[in-house]
């Protein structure tokens, strides 16, 4: 069960930190993700620069692999490694509920990972849902370049003119 914990512990550490960056893995299917907690092949993939939750580097990757679609696809490919796990744990029933409680946990720590991200990234110490989306929705309707917006804000002082060249 170490395993299990420390993968999913890895997995939704690696896609926060991939969106807190930018970086969208085009085509992150289970094949393409190590117990490790990285992925085995970086391409497809792609940096966000205008802010577009749907961004997708690859062509034939679908909405599944978008940039703020990587939580549930890693969601995806953690689920079907606790499935590859199963069969050897059909002697242990104690094993394989421990097994079924870290997999249903995954949107869980998830979640967790990105509010602390996106906290961090907006120089809170808690996450804030309401102001998130607020910003977030501002961000999708305006064309704002999500590296160098961040990058401003985080030397904002009580003038928010330096904003203006990220939008």
């Amino acid at each position: 069960m170490l395993l299990a914990r420390e993968f999913r512990s890895r997995l939704a550490s690696l896609v926060a930190n991939w969106i807190r960056v930018g970086y969208c893995q085009g085509n992150f299917n289970s094949d393409n993700c190590a117990a490790g907690g990285f992925t085995l092949d970086y391409g497809p993939f792609g940096f966000c620069d205008v802010f577009d939750p749907q961004y997708q580097p690859w062509t034939g990757g679908g909405r599944h692999f978008s940039f703020l679609k990587q939580p549930m696809a890693a969601e995806r490919n953690f689920h079907m490694f606790c499935s590859a796990l199963r069969p050897l744990l059909t002697a242990h029933q104690d094993c394989l509920r421990q097994l079924d409680e870290i997999r249903s946990d995954f949107s869980k720590v998830m979640q967790a990972q990105m509010e602390k991200m996106w906290a961090a990234k907006l120089g809170l110490v808690t996450f804030h849902p309401a102001l998130f989306s607020e910003l977030a929705t501002l961000m999708i309707q305006t064309p704002v370049d999500y590296t160098i917006f961040f990058r401003e804000l985080s030397g904002v002082p009580g003038n928010i003119g330096p904003l203006k060249k990220s939008f």
